[in-house]
């Protein structure tokens, strides 16, 4: 059974390139397990996810914002047993020319 895990919002910039890291530490740890891999995913053109990473119990992944939006991202743990966890967040992707739009969001 997997365990769904909701990470806060962040916010982004158009155009710009953020790279996201989860710290796998207490996870593992609490769940008793490890993390072989991490598959990031998104459905939404807004963003571009590039080569990821695990390494040290980080998962890294650089994100690129396209378009301005809110993606959803879900990074997709592969582990030693059967309780992996999924991991999803939301990046609100601003137009810092667009004072509007950054004053909505907050």
């Amino acid at each position: 059974m997997a365990r769904e895990i909701r990470i806060p919002k962040h916010e982004q910039y158009k155009d710009s390139v953020y790279t996201y890291t989860i710290d796998l530490t207490l996870i593992e740890e609490d769940l008793d397990l490890t993390v072989s891999s991490v598959t990031w995913t998104t459905k939404q053109n807004s963003i571009t996810i590039g080569t990821s990473a695990l390494a040290s119990k980080l998962a890294t992944a650089p994100i690129t914002a396209n378009s301005t939006g809110v993606a959803t991202v879900k990074a997709t743990m592969a582990t030693s047993g059967t309780d992996a966890p999924i991991f999803y967040f939301q990046i609100h992707i601003l137009d810092p020319e667009d004072d509007y739009t950054v004053s909505a969001w907050r």
